[in-house]
């Protein structure tokens, strides 16, 4: 690898680099908005608690008082209200834990920076020993290849983010479609549920990974328009789309836990899930067809 070589590969590492420290950025404001929803979320498990076990103790009184009868109803009731909100608080543990591992692999990663800059910096002032001064046109023109490799970088990890999240759709798909066949095979009510719950573990898991790279895809395509200058009307369209992605994940564990006898509430969610597929699958058509564009572009670029 001859020195230009080393040299843009270098340039190209920062540049991967300055968007792991946006993109830590955004997950330490992500964490201490979750930080937040725990403690409030904390809060009403410890009520929740307590008016479960004040109903209770009232319906173990009223079993040994002639004149008083336990409401079985409220009590279940208070439950179950109890254990959405242990299941809510989980899940943003669970999506912290993930932040956390993510936020220490990033910071990993960041470690070589300084060594990458020494490095590169070296590089520059061995080759300006040997070569007379750059005309304006050639730095020009190096800025501008530059880019236009940041450009491709940044289109290709959202391609990755995109199949990583298809991978994990169809996981969450076939999950939904195991839950549907235990409840027309297996009979008792105790061992249906372990099954479902075991289903549900890995749809959870899934989801909370799914949040995280659908936040990156939409880092990445900020990154995209800013290097390419491309116009700002077309950033509420995928701005829309990743949206939509995004708040799936979000919404749809709760709708599950809830009711976890209900047919026809996986029936639909399968149906969510389908199409929650079409829509990543146009946008990473669309996206495919933007790479091949911008591969063109570099490929047309004189040379320095």
């Amino acid at each position: 690898m001859d020195s230009d070589q080393q040299i843009n590969s270098l340039k190209s590492k920062l540049n991967t680099l300055a968007r792991v420290h946006s993109h830590l950025e955004q997950l330490k404001q992500t964490k201490n908005k979750l930080e937040l929803l725990r403690r409030q979320l904390a809060q009403k498990v410890e009520k929740e608690f307590t008016d479960y076990e004040q109903v209770r103790v009232q319906n173990e009184k009223a079993l040994r008082n002639l004149f008083l009868l336990p409401d079985d109803e409220l009590l279940e009731k208070e439950k179950q209200e109890y254990f959405e909100a242990v299941m809510a608080f989980r899940k943003v543990e669970k999506e912290m834990s993930l932040i956390d591992f993510e936020v220490s692999i990033l910071q990993e990663k960041l470690q070589e920076e300084n060594t990458l800059k020494n490095t590169l910096k070296d590089l520059l002032q061995a080759k300006e020993s040997q070569i007379t001064s750059p005309t304006p046109d050639q730095k020009d023109l190096q800025s501008r290849l530059d880019r236009q490799e940041a450009i491709i970088e940044a289109l290709e990890a959202v391609n990755q983010k995109g199949q990583d999240g298809l991978v994990r759709l169809e996981e969450i798909h076939e999950a939904l479609h195991q839950i549907e066949l235990t409840k027309k095979t297996v009979k008792e009510r105790t061992y249906q549920e372990k099954q479902i719950n075991r289903e549900l573990t890995i749809i959870n898991q899934h989801l909370a990974q799914l949040q995280i790279d659908f936040t990156m895809m939409e880092a990445e395509w900020l990154a995209y328009y800013k290097l390419a200058d491309s116009p700002e009307a077309h950033l509420p369209y995928w701005e829309q789309r990743l949206g939509l992605l995004r708040q799936f994940s979000g919404n749809f564990i709760a709708k599950l836990t809830g009711g976890l006898l209900q047919q026809k509430l996986y029936h639909r969610s399968k149906k969510e899930v389908i199409q929650l597929k079409y829509e990543l699958k146009m946008l990473l058509k669309e996206h495919r067809f933007l790479i091949e564009e911008q591969k063109a572009v570099r490929k047309h670029m004189p040379k320095s």
